[in-house]
This record gives C-alpha cells, structure tokens and sequence, in this order.
C-alpha cells in the first residue's frame, strides 16, 4: 500500500469498525503485503532456530514443539497465499 493508503487502513483499524473490510482484504491481497509478512516470517523463524540451538537441553525441550507449531502455522499460511 502507498503511504496515503496505509494511513488510511491503520485509521480504519483502530476504528474498529468492519465497514470496508471485503475492499481492504482486497486491496491487502492485491498488494505484496502478505507475501513480505511471509518472509519476514520466515526469517524469524531461522534465526529463532540458530538460537535455539544454543540453549540447554531443558529449555530446548520446552522451545522445540511451539517452535515447530509455528512453522507449521507459517508454511500453511504461504501455502494459502500461493493458492490466491
């Protein structure tokens, strides 16, 4: 989105309203907004796999399946974006 346009959806989102919504999921949509969050995505989850790395066995153990879980979350989630 231009400038004037994400000022005016980051308005309408603090509203709270859900007037618009079907022109702002188009517009979203139609915009590289999602697939940038993806990679942005993406990359976080590596570098909180290198530091995982780095932690003891017990917290590892605690990070590991909420790590994993959000992975999944994140390939489901660019999957979908590549099906639209």
């Amino acid at each position: 989105l231009d400038d004037e346009s994400r000022a005016a959806f980051d308005s309408w989102y603090a509203s709270g309203d859900d007037g618009c919504f079907d022109d702002w999921l188009a517009a979203i949509l139609d915009s590289s907004a999602a697939g940038e969050a993806a990679r942005r995505m993406t990359a976080l989850l590596a570098r909180a796999g290198e530091c995982a790395n780095t932690l003891p066995a017990e917290l590892s153990a605690v990070i590991s399946p909420i790590q994993q879980l959000l992975q999944q979350v994140c390939v489901k989630s660019i999957a979908s974006l590549n099906q639209t």
